[in-house]
């Protein structure tokens, strides 16, 4: 398979074989006319034949050596990566639902208040509200933290050197500044 790339890819080598073929047969029918010289120039080209013919044989390899190799790096990556990255997809979308629910109950909720004459009606829909709001708002939270966690564990199995401090470095320090109030200016 690796000849028949080389010899596609190689048209120049080929007339160049084919040259030497034709400078063979024309020294074997004139015997006379081989001389030192016409020996020399024939040994020249020859070994400037192999070296391009080798070079180009070795490039041709080492290509097709990168290709796998890259190949084999794409799929180890993904093979790290792709779970992750499904889980967040996962998350999000059910993040995504949330939201919809959240604006969906708000909306029903706030018609329902808009619409009421009565005091304790109002109150008693204001305060389904105020619960279905705080349970969207945590479950939305809960897949947020479970995204930050995922991506940490992703980093901190690829990062090499100082990357993998400053992702924990950055978690650390969001969510102190979120977790306190008396940072926030």
């Amino acid at each position: 398979m690796d000849v028949l790339k080389f010899v596609k890819c190689s048209w120049k080598i080929i007339l160049l074989v084919l040259f030497c073929i034709a400078v063979a047969g024309y020294f074997g029918n004139h015997p006379n006319d081989y001389n030192a010289a016409c020996q020399v120039l024939i040994t020249l080209i020859t070994a400037v034949f192999s070296v391009f013919a080798g070079l180009k044989y070795d490039n041709e390899k080492f290509k097709i050596r990168l290709e796998e190799e890259k190949k084999n790096a794409q799929q180890n990556a993904t093979e790290k990566w792709m779970p992750m990255a499904m889980s967040c997809i996962s998350r999000l979308l059910t993040m995504q639902y949330d939201i919809g629910s959240v604006k969906e109950v708000s909306i029903k909720a706030l018609s329902n208040i808009a619409n009421s004459n009565s005091l304790d009606c109002t109150k008693t829909i204001a305060n389904t509200e105020i619960g279905n709001r705080k349970n969207s708002y945590d479950r939305i939270y809960e897949q947020l933290n479970d995204d930050i966690e995922d991506w940490k564990r992703f980093f901190e199995a690829n990062c090499q050197g100082k990357e993998c401090s400053e992702v924990k470095d950055l978690i650390i320090s969001k969510r102190n500044n979120h977790d306190n109030p008396s940072n926030k200016g």
